[in-house]
Parts: structure tokens; C-alpha cells; sequence
């Protein structure tokens, strides 16, 4: 069985999910997947070799692409060794927010994903031309058995 553990900006306790919660997406698909779940408040006050041996255990390290902390996606990414999915909300409106040199880190952590979700269909034409990651719609709630290819 894969073990998988999510990440986002979201303020909630680190680890094993009891129940969904009204109101709290990425909590909810931690959740339906039976993902450990990771606040990036945690996470980015870790040393490298820290976040490295927090994320070892996981199979995939599901990563948001979110442009308000792409220092922090960028570290995740680093401790995952490999072995993460990004999932995006954004699409071209989000890069083009980012500075030249952030431009460069998206676009890094993009093309280096096992895959690239996205809640928003429109957007896939825009992420195929920027890597070579499979790119899929898959809105939440995304099943486990979905990814595991992954």
C-alpha cells in the first residue's frame, strides 16, 4: 500500500487525519486519499536534512503550487528526492505574479513532478506547453487509486 502525504499553506496539525472537516479542501483530500497531512508552517522551519527525513517514508509528497511561497514549495520539493505530484489551483495569471528568478523555480518544480493536477480544466493547454509532466484535470476529490501510478 502506498503511503502518501500532503502538503499545503493551510494551518492545521501535522499528521494522520481522524475526519473530514466542513470547509477545508486540502484537508478533505488528505483526507479521502489517507494522506499524512503536512502545514508548510511546519514544514519550512525544518533544515533540509530534516524536511529529507520527515518526507522519507512517503511514496508520493503531494506539493501545491502555490506562488504566495514558492521558497517554501521549492524546499518541500528538494526534500521529497523526487517523489511528489504538484497540484495547482492557478494557471498563467499565477506565473506571470512571480519575479523572472520565481518564474524559473515554477517552472523547475513543474517539469521535474511525476505529474501536475489541476482543479481547472482550462488551464491543462497552458501547463503542456511549459513541461513534459502528464498534466490531468482532476478535480477534488481525487481518489488514491488515481494516483497511484504515479
Amino acid at each position: 500500500m502506498m503511503r502518501f502525504a500532503f502538503t499545503s499553506r493551510r494551518p492545521f496539525h501535522d499528521g494522520p487525519l481522524e475526519q473530514p472537516l466542513p470547509e477545508n479542501d486540502q484537508i478533505n483530500m488528505a483526507y479521502m486519499m489517507g494522506a499524512d497531512y503536512f502545514s508548510f508552517l511546519t514544514l519550512k522551519k525544518l533544515s533540509p536534512a530534516q524536511l529529507a527525513e520527515k518526507l522519507q517514508p512517503y511514496d508520493i509528497v503531494f506539493i501545491p503550487l502555490d506562488v504566495r511561497d514558492i521558497e517554501t514549495v521549492k524546499q518541500i520539493v528538494a526534500g521529497s528526492n523526487g517523489r511528489y505530484i504538484i497540484y495547482s489551483e492557478g494557471g498563467i495569471a499565477d506565473y506571470q505574479l512571480l519575479t523572472p528568478g520565481d518564474q524559473l523555480v515554477y517552472l523547475k518544480v513543474i517539469r521535474h513532478a511525476r505529474a501536475v493536477f489541476l482543479y481547472w480544466e482550462k488551464y491543462i493547454p497552458f501547463f503542456q506547453s511549459i513541461t513534459t509532466s502528464p498534466v490531468f484535470y482532476l478535480p477534488y476529490p481525487f481518489f488514491s487509486d488515481l494516483v497511484e501510478p504515479f
